[in-house]
């Protein structure tokens, strides 16, 4: 499956978020949550730009 970020560019990564941006601390999986994940380019991966 062929994911885009929403820069257009290849998303490689995929980001489990909240309301306050990219979450990289506590549980690794969320199960049904699969609003709280986005997939992101590298780029935006690494500086936590959402694109909201």
């Amino acid at each position: 499956m062929k994911t885009i970020c929403w820069c257009g560019k290849k998303a490689t990564c995929n980001a489990r978020y909240d309301d306050h941006g990219i979450i990289k601390e506590g549980a690794q999986v969320v199960l049904g949550a699969n609003d709280k994940y986005i997939a992101l380019c590298r780029n935006h991966f690494k500086e936590g730009n959402l694109g909201k």
